[in-house]
Order: C-alpha cells, then sequence, then structure tokens
C-alpha cells in the first residue's frame, strides 16, 4: 500500500501551535517532520532525537534553510505544548485520506501500555484500532489506568469508519454499548466472551457443553438451529497445536440476549497443545454478529492476534514505547502517535528487510531514509512554504 506524503503534510498543518509567532526559530511542521526522522532512525528519546538531527545537520539546515539545529528541550517542550487530542485528530485524517477504507477486512481494537512504572512514572494506556493483514493502525486513545480502557472503547468506536468491517475485541470490550455502536456503523463482530458477563457466558458455556455430550437432546435431527465446525493442525517447532472451532445460531433465552444488538452466533474455539508428552486444553468462547461459518470465525479470531504480534510487539521491541521514560502526558501521547507514523512508513517499503533491519539502515543510510520518506524534496519545499507565511521560526 502506498501513502500520498502530501497528505500527511496537508493533514498535520492544520495544528494550533501555541507558541508566539515570531518567538520561535523552528515551526511546527518542521519538529514533527525531524521527530519523525529520528523515530525511523531508532530515536526512543528527546535527547536522541535532538542528537540525530544534528549529526544530520546537512540534510536539515540545508533545506530549512536554517543556521541551527533544535535542542532536546526545544522538542520537549514543543510536544508537550501541543494538544493531544488535536494531534491524534491530525493522524486519523491523514490515515483516513490515505487508506482506501476497511470493508471486509478485521479491525481489532485492543490496549497496552505506553510508559513503565519505572522511577514513579504512572503507567497510561493505550487503546487501538488495527486492520489484521494491511498492518495499518486506523486510530488511537490513550487512558491513565487499565480500567479506563472500558470508557476508551466507545470514543475510539466513534471516530472509525466501519461500515463493512468485521470489528474483535477481548472480553473488556463486550459492553452493550459497544456492540450497539458497531452496529450502527454497518460493521460486524466478533467478541470474546468471559465471566465479565456472567449469565451470557454460563449460559453460552452450558450449549456448548451440551452440544459435545453424548447424551444431550440438543444433537438431535430435529434442532431448529445450525452447528457448523472445522479444524486447523499446525506443527512448529516441536509443538503440535489444533484447532477446532465449532459455531452455532442457537438462540439463548430472550433474558440473556434481548440486550445484546444483532447477536447472531454462538462460538466456542478449542484448542489442543501438544509439546513432547504434555498435553494442555483450553475452551474459548466468543459471540458474533455473522452467520455460523466456523472457518470464517477461526480466521477471524487468529486474525485478531496480529495487533499484539504486529503493532504492541513492535512498538515495544523496535520502538522501545514501553520503555518510555517521559513524564508530561502530553508529550508521552504526542509522541505515541509519532512512531505509530514511523511504523506506518516502514511498513510502506518494498524491500525484504524486516523492521529493524529498516530502521538500522536508515540510521546508517541517507538515501534509505529518503526512500522511506518517498518525494521528501516534494514535501521539504512544502514545509519551506508553511514556514515563509506563517513566519513561524522556532
Amino acid at each position: 500500500m502506498e501513502l500520498d506524503f502530501a497528505l500527511m503534510d496537508e493533514s498535520f498543518s492544520g495544528i494550533d501551535d501555541p507558541r508566539k509567532a515570531g518567538m520561535v526559530i523552528y515551526s511546527a511542521q518542521q519538529l514533527i517532520f525531524m521527530t519523525l526522522c529520528g523515530l525511523l532512525c531508532g530515536c526512543d528519546t528527546w535527547v536522541k532525537i535532538a542528537d540525530h538531527v544534528n549529526f544530520r545537520r546537512r540534510l536539515f539546515m540545508d533545506r530549512f534553510e536554517l543556521e541551527t539545529t533544535p535542542s532536546h528541550d526545544t522538542f520537549s517542550r514543543f510536544f508537550g505544548l501541543i494538544d493531544s487530542k488535536q494531534f491524534k485528530k491530525c493522524f486519523a485524517l491523514w490515515v483516513t485520506r490515505a487508506y482506501e477504507g476497511c470493508s471486509g477486512k478485521v479491525v481489532a481494537i485492543d490496549g497496552k501500555s505506553i510508559q513503565s512504572n519505572i522511577n514513579g512514572l504512572a503507567t497510561r494506556y493505550i487503546v487501538s484500532a488495527f486492520v489484521a493483514g494491511d498492518n495499518m493502525i486506523l486510530d488511537q486513545v490513550i487512558t491513565d489506568s487499565k480500567s479506563n480502557e472500558i470508557t476508551a472503547v466507545p470514543e475510539l468506536l466513534d471516530s472509525l469508519n466501519l461500515e463493512g468491517a468485521i470489528v474483535t475485541m477481548d472480553a473488556m470490550g463486550l459492553q452493550k454499548k459497544n456492540i450497539k455502536q458497531i452496529v450502527e456503523k454497518k460493521a460486524d463482530y466478533v467478541i470474546s466472551l468471559k465471566g465479565n458477563q456472567g449469565n451470557l457466558h454460563a449460559a453460552v458455556k452450558d450449549f456448548f457443553y451440551d452440544l459435545s455430550s453424548p447424551d444431550s437432546n440438543l444433537d438431535c435431527w430435529e434442532r431448529d438451529y445450525a452447528v457448523d465446525s472445522c479444524e486447523t493442525v499446525e506443527k512448529d517447532h516441536g509443538r503440535i497445536e489444533t484447532r477446532r472451532c465449532t459455531v452455532s445460531d442457537y438462540r439463548l433465552h430472550e433474558s440473556e440476549t434481548s440486550d445484546w444488538v444483532g447477536l447472531k452466533t454462538l462460538v466456542m474455539i478449542e484448542s489442543t497443545r501438544e509439546i513432547k508428552d504434555k498435553v494442555t486444553r483450553e475452551r474459548r468462547y466468543f459471540v458474533s454478529s455473522m452467520n455460523p461459518d466456523a472457518a470464517l470465525h477461526l480466521r477471524t479470531v487468529r486474525s485478531h492476534w496480529s495487533i499484539e504480534n504486529s503493532l504492541h510487539w513492535v512498538l515495544d521491541v523496535v520502538f522501545k514505547e514501553d520503555d518510555c521514560k517521559i513524564r508530561d502526558k502530553a508529550a508521552a501521547e504526542n509522541l505515541s502517535i509519532m512512531r505509530k507514523c514511523a511504523l506506518t512508513l516502514l511498513r510502506t517499503m518494498s524491500d525484504k528487510l524486516g523492521l529493524s533491519r529498516r530502521v538500522h539502515r536508515a540510521s546508517v543510510d541517507e538515501d534509505y531514509l529518503i526512500s522511506i520518506l518517498g518525494g521528501i524534496s516534494c514535501l521539504l519545499n512544502t514545509l519551506q512554504v508553511h514556514d515563509r507565511s506563517n513566519k513561524l521560526m522556532r
């Protein structure tokens, strides 16, 4: 997927700069661009970003017609002053303009910490919407505690165009308000079901227990509901994992489902892992608004985990997000958005390098960095026009 970098500049140019015009040296666009370059090269602190700009001063000073490079305090102050909600909207606007849409695709919603509880720093949590397969981050909401993910999900859903998509979430996202929002946006859902929804969870669990029981009346040939199942087997590094998905459009008692808009299918996935002589089994339950197609539901549930493997893990390992020690809340949130911009750009490259190797190569090969940014001359020229017309200087 190719992204229009002119759209990126256009989307982020609407940010309100709270600094006094005429009293600064570096424009908002310049600082954002420099930060993005630093992140693409593996910088994870303001000091490293400032050092990177200084090491590559020719790239920035010549093209921006600057006499000096910004200090780490300049970056820190700027990103602490920028309204994080507005900055997030700019990122979402860029994605909306650049991305063709998520109809027919799995949109996984999940949260992770963006700051370790080190040296008294409060841990913050970020809830992201991620298109599985395309590896595209659509939007995010940041909260101060894990429990606030429940309130963050409706805000995130409200910002997304989900028509035709399949939304997946863990059990914390299984709330009646969320379900209603998803259906109103003309999307489907497959959401994990656990004990936080006690009555519904117990009813679904009992149904599948009765269905698998040899003495069950549910399995008679006169039943008025459909049952479908499929199975996959994976062998890797001495481990054999078997996943069996069973789905049914069996109608539970109205008292258990009346408030769950669009609920159509009950899902159970049985996972069996064999490692040498050790065998473990697990049953997981889900509710869905889609027709009872076992293969589709199994693929959808598996796709949900891409948000862990292709987003959360990458942000922690490649960009060191979980080790972030920035104390200012707004600055930490804005830098989180910038990391996602950098990750999105890295994934536009068509070479066969892994993300970590792309970051390393960008740090030592200026031409490669420019190729990641794509059309850098046009973008920089556009930024210079903004600088002169607005007379922004630091």
